[in-house]
């Protein structure tokens, strides 16, 4: 699979990050690895497009 696009999306809930991942996957996105924080309570989700 040749990656064409590249995201990232970052929430500091969950829920809401999981949200905004579905929503991605509906639109032909896939994550890329999992889940990463930061020391301000930031969760990040990358997601790749072929």
């Amino acid at each position: 699979m040749a990656v064409k696009q590249y995201r990232v999306v970052r929430n500091k809930m969950f829920l809401r990050l999981a949200e905004q991942v579905n929503k991605l996957i509906e639109d032909g996105w896939q994550p890329q690895g999992g889940i990463a924080t930061d020391a301000e309570g930031f969760l990040y989700q990358a997601m790749v497009k072929s």
